[in-house]
């Protein structure tokens, strides 16, 4: 994945996510123990990338 791929993917995720998805998702991936936005936005282009 080049960088022009990830601010694509990044930007998608940013334009395209309402905050009541980004609250289930952030509510989904803690009960995960992930907790990190970082982390959930990785989690987001990763499954994009797939």
């Amino acid at each position: 994945m080049t960088r022009q791929d990830f601010a694509e993917d990044l930007a998608y995720v940013i334009k395209n996510w309402s905050i009541e998805e980004l609250k289930e998702r952030l509510e989904d991936l803690n009960s995960r123990g992930i907790n990190d936005l970082a982390e959930v936005i990785a989690s987001e282009i990763v499954i994009r990338s797939n």
